[in-house]
């Protein structure tokens, strides 16, 4: 006896309707492929093709959990099932090709896109640079499509946003609702840098979560980022973002941003000591200088301390040509917080410590003994102090830099004095005595060519920074 059409399990695979969910978001057949988050070439150019053990074990971190990986075909590298097989492989294939020529130049070309603050798509992908790039742009957009699958329906955009996703993989020119771009972040760049003679200490892959504004219940922009390593690729998609298509000319602008969005500047100084000193150097029973600073402190509501340590670490980084050309993250995001007349009083302590600095000591022990005991002078002494130390710069170059930048910061919090504390006038002054007191003891490291000093004075001096609320 024939089986009836309607028992037969190929006849119901075909009509049974399947859930939105297990469609492919981009041509609307059953989804039965799972696109990786970061391409899996990318993932084998860093770690091998594996299995990957012992200490070159991938691993996966989210604020979720921790997973271990032993394959670059592993599950937590890849979004759950949201494309059919045909879409993440025949259609995107020209997608994926101008990729991996994209970022392998970039990789290979990393000093020179970092001098210049950009790339130029010419000498990546020579005369037919445009296709190409609008093929980079495609990659781009089908991973963002695919972490939208990925999220709740919740954070799904209207359907017109998602068609204009489609429409630009079917072809067509850059999303309209689509705003990217491209930049280096400053504390990545040192991660990557910070073992570059050690074959497992590898280029990190991350993206960000998805923040995400709404309006009568309707989405109105999703954001988020993309990075491998030192590359960002930064993206915001809803009705109301403005298009920015970033591969517009032939030379795409790659500035240095230490961004709100990333890490804050204590992350980044944690990042910066230790390769200056070389790791060969640091005993297993030595305190890190990092270990001084208590991160359950409030020094990440004092302008003075951050500042302090955005102007030693961007002295530190402009030394090797690697400054940023932007940082967002420097600042104090609630300002009721901020205690005017204590961080007038971390200002005095900064400036005590900028006169060692200014004649070269970088006894870091000595200039947290000072930083503690300072005491407010008056703009008068403070105006007189800054005068003798200027008399007394030195000529060579190096050292009178660390002398000006003393100079500069105890004029600053002489300016502070004399200006309302609540004022703007008298915060900016505030903040720029941390800022140049961050450039003294850098160049005073700098003059002796011991940049882990400086980062030692620092450490101690936040130190007493923080122990000034107490």
């Amino acid at each position: 006896m024939k089986c009836r059409a309607d028992c037969n399990p190929h006849v119901m695979a075909s009509t049974a309707p399947i859930p939105a969910s297990k469609l492919c978001w981009w041509c609307k057949d059953p989804a039965n492929s799972r696109e990786h988050k970061f391409k899996r070439s990318d993932v084998v150019r860093e770690h091998g093709k594996g299995p990957y053990t012992g200490d070159a074990k991938l691993v996966r971190v989210t604020g979720e959990g921790r997973w271990e990986m032993r394959s670059s075909k592993s599950g937590p590298l890849k979004f759950e099932t949201s494309l059919c097989v045909r879409c993440n492989d025949t259609r995107s294939q020209p997608f994926d090709a101008a990729y991996d020529k994209f970022i392998a130049w970039l990789l290979a070309n990393e000093e020179l896109v970092l001098k210049q603050r950009k790339f130029d798509l010419r000498a990546i992908f020579g005369a037919d640079w445009e296709a190409d790039a609008l093929n980079v742009y495609r990659f781009l957009v089908k991973h963002i499509g695919c972490r939208l699958a990925d999220a709740d329906d919740g954070l799904l955009p209207p359907n017109g946003v998602m068609d204009e996703l489609i429409a630009c993989l079917d072809g067509g020119g850059p999303v309209e609702s689509l705003e990217c771009s491209f930049f280096v972040e400053s504390a990545m760049l040192r991660w990557c840098q910070m073992r570059d003679d050690d074959p497992l200490w590898v280029r990190p892959f991350a993206v960000d979560t998805m923040p995400f504004t709404k309006s009568n219940g309707q989405l109105e922009a999703v954001w988020s980022t993309w990075r491998y390593g030192w590359i960002t690729f930064a993206w915001t998609l809803g009705p109301g973002a403005s298009k920015h298509y970033p591969f517009r000319d032939r030379e795409v602008p790659m500035p240095i941003v230490a961004a709100a969005t990333a890490w804050d500047p204590w992350f980044e100084f944690a990042l910066a000591w230790d390769p200056a000193r070389g790791a060969e150097d640091v005993g297993d029973d030595e305190p890190h200088p990092n270990d001084q600073i208590d991160p359950e402190s409030a020094l990440d509501r004092s302008p003075v301390a951050l500042a302090f340590a955005v102007g030693a670490l961007d002295f530190e980084a402009t030394t090797r040509h690697v400054g940023p050309d932007e940082r967002t993250n420097g600042y104090v995001e609630d300002e009721s917080l901020v205690e005017p007349e204590l961080e007038l009083q971390r200002a005095a302590m900064l400036v005590a410590a900028c006169r060692g600095w200014a004649e070269g000591d970088l006894d870091d022990g000595r200039a947290r003994r000072v930083a503690e005991n300072a005491e407010l002078s008056e703009a008068a002494a403070l105006k007189a102090e800054s005068d003798r130390m200027h008399a007394a710069q030195s000529d060579d170059r190096a050292e009178s830099l660390r002398t000006a930048f003393a100079c500069m910061a105890t004029l600053k919090l002489s300016e502070a004095i004399l200006a309302d504390l609540h004022s703007q006038e008298g915060q900016d002054a505030l903040v720029d005595v941390g800022r140049f007191a961050g450039c003294s003891v850098m160049s005073a490291a700098f003059a002796v060519s011991d940049i882990a000093r400086g980062f030692e004075n620092v450490a101690a001096v936040v130190a007493a920074l923080a122990r000034a609320e107490l």
